[in-house]
């Protein structure tokens, strides 16, 4: 992570030109597709029962994003802006689980898949080519998916398909620092890549229905992602609030 950083320092000092980025009133158009890591936090019972109080062993719990958005920034100054959008994204969560406890093995995986469309909205500091951002998302389900599979010592085991599972609308939240190419004086578009973290506000944004047929019941399912943003941006117009 520290060379990480390092690496962007060094971006920023190589194309950077002067100190502020865009124009004052500088409407940007922002194509942005994203691909990451997750880290959910999925919390379930089957049957009355959590898998955690029966074995020793923590989950893996892991997962991917991806996304592409459209978003416009208007730059109030040359170096803040504020910009909202539009795109579609989706994930898949995975909850794994294997121990052996006594003669016992238990076996236990619960995969989560979901798509979105996304509305993201935030604000942007741009000081040469150094982008830094923050804001909010709106994040309604398209389509929801959930296959969960058990199997003990001796047992077959088997996949069921759990029809009644649906993610719920939610807010999120992001964090961007990265290299933005379209900043820099004189630029009227430019290519910048971005580090996103970003994760989902309130501690459940999907659930069973009461009358699934194997019995899952989630007390918690929050996400959280490190992803990386490409971007690709060009100028619309400039349109500075009372002249330049």
């Amino acid at each position: 992570m520290k060379r990480f950083y390092l690496f962007l320092v060094l971006a920023f000092l190589v194309v950077g030109g002067g100190l502020f980025a865009h124009d004052k009133g500088d409407l940007m158009l922002n194509i942005e597709p994203q691909i990451g890591l997750v880290i959910p936090n999925i919390g379930f019972k089957v049957g009355g029962i959590k898998p955690e109080d029966i074995v020793d062993t923590s989950p893996l719990q892991i997962g991917f994003e991806w996304a592409i958005r459209g978003t416009v920034h208007y730059y109030f100054v040359d170096f803040f802006g504020v910009n909202a959008g539009m795109g579609l994204g989706g994930h898949v969560l995975i909850y794994g689980l294997t121990d052996t406890d006594d003669d016992f093995t238990y076996t236990w995986t619960n995969t989560l898949t979901g798509t979105y469309f996304t509305i993201p909205f935030g604000f942007r500091f741009s000081f040469s080519a150094l982008a830094l951002g923050a804001g909010l998302t709106a994040n309604f389900p398209l389509s929801s998916s959930a296959t969960f599979y058990y199997k003990e010592t001796g047992e077959s085991g088997k996949t069921t398909d759990d029809n009644k599972f649906e993610f719920d609308p939610y807010m999120g939240w992001y964090t961007d620092i990265g290299f933005d190419l379209s900043g820099r004086k004189d630029h009227q578009g430019g290519f910048g890549m971005m580090f996103r973290l970003a994760g989902s506000l309130g501690s459940k944004i999907g659930d069973s229905g009461k009358n699934n047929r194997i019995g899952i019941e989630y007390d918690r399912l929050r996400v959280f992602s490190m992803s990386v943003v490409f971007q690709a941006a060009i100028e619309l117009s400039n349109l500075p609030i009372g002249g330049k």
